[in-house]
């Protein structure tokens, strides 16, 4: 199997399909009448939709912006997948200690961007910790049915790290041989960053951008203030029931959580949300964390980050970044608590919280 291996929970924000719209004439008579665009399909290991609005007049043509696309979706994967050895990251994580391994702009632009909220969250979010990663079953390694011993899980974690790597000058050096980069948590994000530059340097002001769970919103379709995405509820027992409803414009949105993967050993289930500081998986009671945020890259690796900080630490951290939200579902007392960053309320929809929606 190629691409990214992608978390089984980035399925938990789904577009709410409020529209019946074709690509012509749509809006006033006296304005100039917009095309839409739509696509679908697989990429990175999970699934991709575009839908975006623009002038028809405006160039390249949709069939171009559509090549582009795919010519995109298939790039990344070649930089940055872990599902195929001769992908820029493998070959990296392939490569001896002490080398100065050179890097494509993308993949050294996403490293920086890693490091950067590793920093920002005190190692909270770590995409160096591969070993680590595929000693607990997770990141295309075989399951698990037995828990790994003390000495493997410590052997792993000193293995691993954004403090190993050295970046400089669009090259990258580990100072240990067994040093794993895994970039599936910030991957799919910086995917929808892309793409939608893309769409928006073609004319689509209007477009939505969702690979895998990771959405990226500009302005609102036609007749609408907002585009409408729904957060999946961790209750499986009820089809189609949302725990929120965003209004968003001009903003990206993700959602991570525990309540999808997971496996099982004598009765206690193990998250594949690991804690990078001590390479096991999250005991924090945390199910849920959803961000939103200016860009894609910023949500998805920030969402992981917020599972392990749990509530308290995640709250202080948002309120410290402009521009951010989170809404975070954690057991306490064997009860489901929310949490919300004070501007929680400016980007929730007055849609009646919990109601089924049609996914487009």
């Amino acid at each position: 199997m190629t691409g990214i291996a992608a978390s089984p929970l980035r399925f938990g924000v789904a577009v709410i399909c409020m529209l019946q719209l074709g690509a012509v004439a749509l809006g006033a008579p006296t304005e100039p009448a917009l095309e839409e665009l739509r696509l679908a399909g697989r990429t990175q290991g999970t699934t991709y939709r575009v839908r975006a609005f623009r002038d028809r007049r405006e160039k390249p043509t949709a069939a171009q912006v559509e090549e582009q696309i795919t010519a995109e979706l298939d790039h990344v994967d070649r930089l940055l997948s872990t599902w195929r050895d001769d992908s820029e990251i493998e070959r990296f994580n392939a490569s001896p200690a002490g080398v100065a391994f050179p890097l494509s702009p993308e993949t050294a632009d996403l490293l920086e961007r890693s490091r950067e909220i590793w920093s920002l969250t005190d190692g909270a979010f770590d995409p160096a910790i591969g070993a680590a990663v595929r000693l607990w079953g997770f990141g295309g390694a075989p399951h698990r049915t037995t828990l790994p011993s003390a000495y493997e899980v410590e052997a792993a974690l000193g293995d691993g790290g954004m403090g190993h790597l050295s970046l400089a000058k669009g090259t990258v050096a580990k100072d240990r041989p067994r040093v794993r980069v895994d970039l599936n948590g910030i991957a799919q994000g910086y995917t929808v960053d892309r793409v939608f530059a893309l769409l928006r340097s073609a004319g689509y002001a209007r477009a939505l951008v969702e690979i895998g769970g990771e959405v990226r919103v500009g302005e609102p379709p036609p007749g609408e203030t907002a585009w409408r995405i729904g957060i999946d509820s961790p209750d499986s027992s009820v089809a189609g029931s949302l725990l929120s409803t965003l209004a968003l414009v001009h903003a990206a949105v993700s959602t991570s959580g525990t309540y999808n993967s997971a496996f099982e050993v004598d009765g206690v289930e193990y998250s594949h949300i690991l804690d990078p500081r001590d390479g096991r998986p999250i005991r924090n009671g945390m199910v849920l964390a959803t961000v939103v945020a200016p860009d894609a890259t910023t949500t998805d690796g920030l969402d992981t980050a917020l599972m392990v900080l749990g509530p308290e630490r995640s709250l202080a951290l948002v309120a410290k970044l402009p521009g951010v939200d989170c809404f975070l579902l954690a057991r306490r007392n064997g009860a489901l608590v929310e949490f919300r960053s004070p501007g929680w309320g400016r980007v929730e929809s007055r849609l009646r919280r919990g109601r089924p929606a049609h996914r487009g």
